[in-house]
């Protein structure tokens, strides 16, 4: 026997029930068609009111009965349900062999293996990073450091010079006050003035350029001549009130005639 028959066979459609549905729907209006009629003839019972009531009543009933016969036809139309799908009937799957499963173990590992070299490959380039910053941190450091050695050897440079221009100046502040002092108490040493030692005329006229110099006009006699070095004498005025230094090529030596 073929699928086509078993299916027949196994879902009837069973026109006998449809069939009795039917004409006990075609009864129910025609007793209510009969019933209706028959109580227009009788006068309606106890009046118009009770009348209308009657028929509004009949006509409902009548609807219900349509309604249900609507129904039963639409059971009868529709098609016949759809003959369940044998399990065995489904199309499966088939099994994965072993050649598939080596092949998708060897890709997972080809995966596996990729990513760990990337995540290798990564991780150097943040090492690599690092070491770059850090080799730039300590560049900065290493100049900083520099910058502040030069300025401190800068700094003790200076410091150096000025106590080095200091200690000239006490120097030559010293030798001054040293010279001035020499001359004062040479000047008190002398008793006369006919015994003041060497004696020199200008020849030319000399202004004092410092308080220690002795300033003087051309032919003026001065006394107590002391010849410091080759180029600087000293000497004192004709009243004894002026001592200091001049320059030797100003004057020229004269012999004492007292």
């Amino acid at each position: 026997m073929s699928a086509g028959s078993r299916q027949g066979a196994g879902t009837p459609t069973e026109p006998s029930a449809q069939f009795t549905q039917a004409d006990q729907t075609k009864n129910e209006l025609e007793m209510l068609r009969n019933r209706r009629l028959l109580n227009s003839n009788l006068g309606g019972g106890s009046g118009p009111m009770a009348s209308a009531e009657n028929e509004a009543s009949e006509r409902k009933a009548e609807l219900e009965a349509l309604r249900r016969s609507r129904a039963g036809s639409q059971s009868a139309l529709s098609p016949p349900a759809a003959p369940p799908t044998h399990s065995w009937k489904q199309p499966q799957s088939p099994s994965p062999t072993p050649q598939h499963m080596q092949a998708r173990q060897r890709e997972e590992e080809e995966a596996q293996r990729r990513r760990q070299q990337e995540d290798e490959e990564e991780q150097r380039k943040r090492m690599q990073q690092q070491q770059q910053q850090q080799q730039r941190e300590e560049e900065q450091q290493q100049q900083q450091r520099q910058r502040e050695a030069e300025q401190r050897r800068a700094q003790q440079q200076k410091q150096r010079d000025e106590e080095e221009q200091r200690l000239r100046q006490q120097e030559l502040d010293a030798a001054k006050a040293a010279e001035a002092e020499r001359q004062r108490n040479s000047a008190q040493s002398v008793p006369a003035v006919s015994s003041r030692g060497p004696l020199a005329r200008a020849v030319y006229d000399y202004d004092a350029e410092a308080e220690d110099e002795l300033a003087f006009k051309e032919g003026e006699i001065i006394y107590s001549i002391d010849q410091l070095d080759p180029g600087w004498w000293a000497g004192e005025s004709e009243d004894g009130l002026r001592q200091g230094v001049f320059p030797a090529n100003f004057v020229e030596m004269i012999e004492d005639t007292n």
